[in-house]
């Protein structure tokens, strides 16, 4: 049996945040509920690929909630900060984020 891939661009914030292991979707905190009310207000009912929001996320360990919201907006700027240097080069490739330390 051949393995399809995922394409992350079609999944839903938590499926997405399952997708790429991060913690604020309903496997662990389950934030997310509360982050599509904003959004979905914020969008006010324009295409979420679409938007130009600015994200800021303190604290990326491993980068999967900046993967997450890339893939979720991708023309979104996501600022993102930790003390951790290698925390900060885990998101270096993320086409739409700035991070700092």
């Amino acid at each position: 049996m051949q393995k399809t891939s995922l394409d992350p661009n079609h999944l839903t914030l938590d499926g997405l945040s399952v997708y790429f292991g991060s913690d604020k979707g309903s496997i662990k905190h389950n934030y997310i509920k509360h982050y599509e009310k904003i959004i979905s207000k914020l969008l006010q009912g324009r295409s979420r690929q679409d938007a130009q929001l600015t994200i800021g996320e303190i604290g990326i360990l491993k980068g999967a909630s900046i993967k997450m919201w890339h893939h979720y907006m991708p023309k979104s700027i996501i600022y993102c900060w930790d003390i951790d240097p290698s925390s900060v080069a885990a998101v270096k490739n993320v086409p739409n984020c700035i991070s700092s330390i």
